[in-house]
């Protein structure tokens, strides 16, 4: 029976209006998508932009597709339904020795959804996204009913469908190839600097290791000066002592965690806990520590608060998530997001290899990520982001769908060539808040 939401992007930004009329994918899911209009796919909600945000229109529930229909666990192949948590296929695959290859911050979003958005993890310079570990998809389309598509089957379809943020129709099974995970527990470093062209040289070398990724204090930058933190990890060896203590929490994905008051993420309290954060990661003096930690608590570290978006208050915040291809384009974004009053609160960099991605609109390619968020400032925010874009598509970068809740076709369409071939992919009877803003024409 359909029922109305209030269905805001997991920032919280008050994109209005909110209700959306639900139905559940359950029993007849084809006759339901044949029958319907400007419908979406609707998983567990926890993109930050409105590709996932249909106003006054129809949001298909995956909850109920989250079956796991078979697991391989000597090739470490699963197929699965596409409402399937993160958390529900790792706890299957995981105590048989293998991961699914690129992981977001959380466990808790659908498969359905990382593939929707062709996700990636803090090893992207591995393994790529998603997409690429994708055997085979099954989409229910208004035309054509249940399409199985692989590289073999229905190939443009399904290239259309990873990375597609859900408009090609409802994904109703994931079949993806694992990745074999030697160990449920990570060495961990992390290495204090002060520089962010040390930074991003550390980034860019730590390649020898599974997962790396780098925190900057946005507040701190001045020149070349600023603190961040490079933090890097690989699989501890099984025969280790310290091993053993966290190889029982290895597996385990949390469900609830610290509730931290949402006062907290202002400019004003954020500085002071950055400053904090730097000086506490090294309690003994020196700019390096190591350690050991389980795989699932450096994975997803979101998963520690409950629930972690509760942080951004009434106004929401603006994710601002890009690719840019050297670190002299990584510089001037970050310069951009130091000035006084336009600080990022939470700035995040990864590497990205070179890998491609069947994806017309998969954020992937050589370079460097940058994740950032603002508080909604309105139209001085709004000002920030659009320079940011500006900075990005001036030096061949990207900018990423599933952090963005404002982007202008201009921006879509410099970031994603592929669009008019995507495009004509787009099931007709489906549409998105992101969708109408970017490139489609549906009333």
């Amino acid at each position: 029976m359909a029922k109305h939401l209030s269905s805001p992007s997991w920032s919280r930004l008050p994109i209005p209006p909110e209700s959306s009329r639900v139905v559940p994918a359950e029993g007849q899911l084809a006759a339901a998508v044949q029958d319907g209009t400007n419908m979406l796919p609707f998983g567990a909600g926890r993109t930050y932009g409105d590709t996932c945000v249909n106003s006054d229109r129809t949001l298909i529930l995956s909850s109920h597709q989250n079956r796991i229909l078979d697991f391989d666990a000597e090739k470490g192949r699963i197929r699965c339904g596409a409402g399937a948590t993160l958390a529900e296929v790792h706890a299957c695959t995981l105590p048989a020795g293998w991961i699914v290859p690129s992981c977001p911050g959380t466990a808790h979003v659908t498969l359905g959804g990382m593939v929707a958005h062709d996700v990636h993890g803090k090893n992207h310079v591995h393994t790529g996204t998603i997409g690429l570990h994708v055997r085979g998809l099954r989409v229910v389309r208004s035309g054509e009913g249940a399409v199985n598509c692989s590289s073999r089957s229905n190939p443009e379809l399904m290239r259309a469908t990873i990375g597609g943020l859900g408009l090609t129709g409802f994904i109703e099974e994931v079949d993806l190839q694992l990745r074999r995970c030697p160990a449920q527990v990570l060495r961990v470093e992390r290495i204090r600097s002060r520089s962010l062209d040390e930074t991003i040289r550390l980034l860019q070398s730590s390649q020898d290791h599974e997962y790396a990724f780098a925190w900057v204090d946005s507040f701190s930058i001045k020149g070349d000066f600023a603190r961040c933190v490079l933090t890097r990890a690989a699989s501890e060896p099984a025969g280790d002592p310290e091993s053993s203590k966290r190889r029982e929490r290895g597996s385990r994905i949390s469900r609830a965690g610290r509730l931290i008051p949402a006062a907290l993420f202002r400019p004003s309290v954020m500085r002071a806990f950055n400053r904090l954060y730097f000086a506490g990661r090294s309690p003994f003096g020196g700019d390096m520590q190591v350690g050991t930690t389980s795989l699932v608590e450096f994975l997803f570290p979101q998963d520690s608060m409950h629930p972690s978006n509760h942080l951004y208050g009434r106004r929401g915040v603006f994710g601002h998530h890009s690719l840019v291809p050297d670190a002299q384009g990584a510089r001037a974004v970050l310069e951009r997001v130091s000035r006084r009053g336009d600080q990022s609160l939470v700035t995040v960099l990864k590497s990205f290899g070179g890998h491609g991605s069947p994806g017309y609109l998969s954020f992937t390619g050589g370079g460097i990520s940058i994740a950032t968020g603002f508080l909604n400032g309105g139209a001085p925010t709004l000002r920030l982001l659009a320079d940011l874009d500006g900075i990005v598509l001036d030096c061949g970068g990207k900018l990423y769908p599933a952090k963005d809740a404002r982007m202008p076709r201009a921006a879509f369409e410099r970031s994603f060539p592929g669009a008019g071939s995507f495009a004509q992919h787009v099931d007709p009877a489906f549409s998105s808040n992101f969708w109408r803003r970017v490139g489609a024409r549906v009333e």
